[in-house]
Parts: structure tokens; C-alpha cells; sequence
């Protein structure tokens, strides 16, 4: 599996994050770092489709 911002590999024994956001879409992530990375841009998508976000 690879994670879905940096595409680094996940390996088994170490943790990792996931982002549900449409069921049954799961996102999984190799560090809290990327998911926020990952969050933060969907954030700017939806900024730029509809103006600021609140």
C-alpha cells in the first residue's frame, strides 16, 4: 500500500493514518504530516471552486 500524498510505501508494522471521507473511500497516509498535507489541499480546491472557506 502506498500513501495516498507522498506515495511512499506504508510498511505493516509501522503506524498509519487514514482519512475517511467518502464512504467506502479510504485514504491512507504514511505520517500525520501527510494527511494534513492532503487536508490542507483539499481545503485550497474547495477555496478556489467556491471562495473562501469557513
Amino acid at each position: 500500500m502506498k500513501c495516498t500524498f507522498c506515495d511512499e510505501k506504508i510498511v505493516a508494522d509501522k503506524p498509519e493514518w487514514i482519512l475517511v471521507s467518502k464512504k467506502p473511500s479510504v485514504e491512507h497516509f504514511c505520517c500525520l504530516g501527510c494527511l494534513a498535507g492532503h487536508v490542507d489541499e483539499l481545503a485550497m480546491e474547495e477555496e478556489e471552486k467556491t471562495g473562501l472557506v469557513s
